[in-house]
């Protein structure tokens, strides 16, 4: 992809948000809180970001999507607390998260930008270890790490090694990689562990399409290479807001799939290799699969088993699991090897 203008085609045109070019300022990094109605968590997210111990001056810009449960009020008292450093945004309307994602990382004056959701948090060392990551490799757009992730349904806690549990491998400390790899592994971080380079934003113009991240790290990533950091920096929280890899047995809603076969389409237009995305598809409709079979919804199971079938090889757990689909209750019990089968899904790189 170009360093060109990118313009997103768009539904409606909602509004139009300009990511313009990055000037020198006051800060170096920017650390952009996306919230709505997240009263519970914001005072641990908001503490997590400004206990980092850095040597130099950053900015926390918070998007409030009008919340209406007191998270508002929460973030006032940090404006008033920590002047000149945390900066709300507040929204007059409900924008939608999409709306929400752009408006506040638009308004971002460093030179990176590290995002986090409202529900999440960090870990003592983050932020150093991201910028120390970002200037040793500056072809890098993007950095990520592994995270703790936190069930809100069963109050489980893991931690998200992503190539020790996903690709059986045990790297060093830092991992670089391409687009190629992301679209193949779409996505492979959690949302609120990225931190990106102000200028692989640049010329990207939003005019009110819905999106969900995937499409935004396509973006970046077309701009430069990913730096990985094999350690755990920070927390997740699955089930809350709008998360959206959840591994409990609750199915993708249809927002979330028509988002994610968009993103694909997305990947497409910004010149990805087709093989790269139909591996990404094809795990991804495998393990939602899955979930419609432990929800006894066999019709769905059936629609998802065939386009993942269609996308690229399957596993023999799913090939079984179609044999047996016309014998649901057969087929529900292979699924409720269940916790072992979302397991799979999670944690192999190929299906």
């Amino acid at each position: 992809m170009n360093a060109g203008t990118f313009k997103l085609p768009h539904t409606s045109l909602v509004e139009t948000t300009h990511f313009r070019e990055y000037i020198p300022g006051s800060f170096r990094l920017t650390v952009c809180v996306i919230t709505y109605n997240q009263a519970p968590y914001i005072r641990q997210c908001l503490d997590s970001i400004l206990s980092q111990d850095l040597d130099e001056p950053f900015e926390v810009v918070v998007g409030d999507d009008f919340s209406t449960d007191g998270t508002r009020k929460i973030i006032e008292e940090y404006v008033a607390q920590y002047p000149g450093v945390v900066r709300l945004l507040p929204g007059e309307q409900n924008r939608g998260a999409t709306a929400n994602y752009f408006h506040t990382h638009a308004e971002a004056r460093g030179e990176f930008v590290a995002h986090i959701d409202g529900d999440d948090y960090w870990l003592p060392g983050k932020l150093r270890a991201q910028l120390d990551a970002m200037r040793r490799h500056p072809d890098c757009a993007i950095c990520a790490h592994d995270c703790l992730v936190f069930d809100e349904a069963t109050g489980r806690i893991e931690a998200n090694h992503f190539f020790r549990k996903r690709l059986k491998v045990n790297p060093q400390n830092e991992t670089i990689l391409d687009l190629a790899f992301l679209a193949a592994h779409l996505p492979f971080f959690a949302h609120s562990t990225k931190m990106y380079r102000r200028s692989a934003a640049e010329g990207l113009i939003y005019e009110g399409r819905e999106m969900i991240d995937c499409h935004w790290h396509l973006y970046h990533a077309g701009r430069g290479s990913i730096v990985y950091i094999n350690r755990v920096l920070g927390a997740y929280r699955r089930g809350v807001g709008v998360s959206h890899a959840s591994l409990s047995v609750q199915v993708p809603s249809q927002y979330l799939r028509d988002m994610f076969e968009d993103s694909v389409v997305y990947g497409v237009a910004l010149g990805i290799p087709q093989a790269a995305l139909n591996r990404s598809a094809a795990r991804t409709y495998g393990r939602w699969a899955v979930k419609f079979a432990l929800a006894g919804q066999m019709e769905e199971f059936a629609q998802y088993a065939k386009k993942s079938r269609a996308s690229g090889r399957i596993a023999a757990y799913l090939w079984i699991m179609e044999i047996l689909a016309p014998f649901p209750s057969m087929s529900r019990r292979l699924a409720r090897l269940g916790v072992w089968g979302l397991r799979f899904w999670n944690e192999r790189d190929e299906i």
